[in-house]
């Protein structure tokens, strides 16, 4: 009775262990995506205050403290070969950063891009924290019936992907590809703007 005993509680030990460490792996899962759901919810309140600012400045117009430029591409529609009817329109908001050290506007708060091309309608937007990180960017295509595709990040690195109604935490080698090219995009257009105020 006594060596059976001993040899199951032997065997309870790595069973014990396994349970240990899968917990704790799942415990560091939740925490990990507790975290990122709570700055989801942070760069949420900076694009509503953003959206909130340009709605405002649309509106105050040249008393706005929120500057407006714009890049159109083919501003006449001319078709282009092998493309058809093509128009690409970028908008650039942006407002004043800290004042004492630089007094002029170049504190870009949001990109928005809207493409027209002959068989699709195409809008991009990006928007920057007050140090001028993207947080996040979101891409539709009007004439596709997928849902909008949400990426959030954070120190340049994403962590979260909404399609639709659901928000993933990006693990696919196709998510990550995805946002690296959403990532290169707001650099590119950063650097448009960037030599636009020179």
């Amino acid at each position: 009775m006594i060596r059976r005993f001993k040899r199951r509680s032997a065997n309870v030990r790595p069973f014990s262990l396994a349970v240990v460490i899968a917990l704790i792996f799942i415990s560091a899962e939740t925490l990990s995506a507790q975290a990122n759901n709570r700055s989801i919810d942070g760069i949420k309140q900076i694009v509503a205050q953003v959206d909130e600012q340009v709605v405002e400045s649309e509106s105050q117009g040249e008393y706005s403290s929120v500057f407006h430029s714009e890049l159109v591409i083919n501003q006449l529609e001319n078709p282009w070969p092998a493309v058809g009817i093509y128009q690409r329109t970028v908008r650039f908001y942006f407002t004043f950063g800290d004042r004492e050290k630089d007094p002029y506007p170049n504190r870009l708060l949001k990109i928005a891009v809207t493409t027209k091309r002959s068989a699709r309608h195409e809008y991009e937007e990006y928007v920057f924290n007050p140090t001028g990180q993207l947080v996040f960017a979101v891409v539709k295509d009007r004439d596709d019936a997928a849902p909008d595709r949400h990426y959030y990040f954070a120190g340049n690195r994403l962590i979260g992907i909404q399609n639709g109604p659901q928000l993933v935490i990006p693990k696919t080698t196709k998510s990550l590809f995805n946002s690296t090219s959403v990532l290169n995009e707001s650099r590119k257009l950063v650097n448009i703007f960037r030599n636009s105020l020179e």
